[in-house]
């Protein structure tokens, strides 16, 4: 299991792992994924958690082998930042209205800022 802490990692796809105290559980998804997409994992512990997040990716590349799909992948660098709770419900508003990620969004803001073209 490659991890940091803060991401798994498996066949190139990345994932976040967050904690809900409600649920007394921790789960994550998959990061850098069309929203339609949308591979997401939980589990009681770190083992559960990774398993269902390898599961998940091999149910995806079985699922688009079987459709002949080309699977997506997760790309770019990772950064985490932490946002002010009103920008990041901006960021999410403006994601779902553009059928965008917000991580393509933030991409695109910061490409601009350094007038970066891809």
């Amino acid at each position: 299991m490659k991890n940091n802490n803060n991401y798994l990692e498996y066949k190139g796809y990345i994932g976040d792992i967050k904690y809900s105290a409600n649920d007394k559980c921790f789960y994550g998804r998959v990061i850098g994924l069309p929203k339609e997409v949308g591979i997401t994992y939980e589990g009681e512990s770190a083992k559960e958690l990774y398993q269902d997040f390898k599961d998940g990716v091999n149910d995806y590349l079985d699922f688009c082998t079987e459709n002949n799909i080309k699977p997506h992948k997760s790309n770019g660098a990772l950064i985490n930042i932490q946002l002010p709770i009103k920008v990041s419900r901006n960021l999410d508003k403006q994601a779902e209205s553009s059928g965008k990620t917000v991580s393509a969004i933030v991409g695109e803001l910061i490409a601009s800022q350094y007038q970066y073209t891809r």
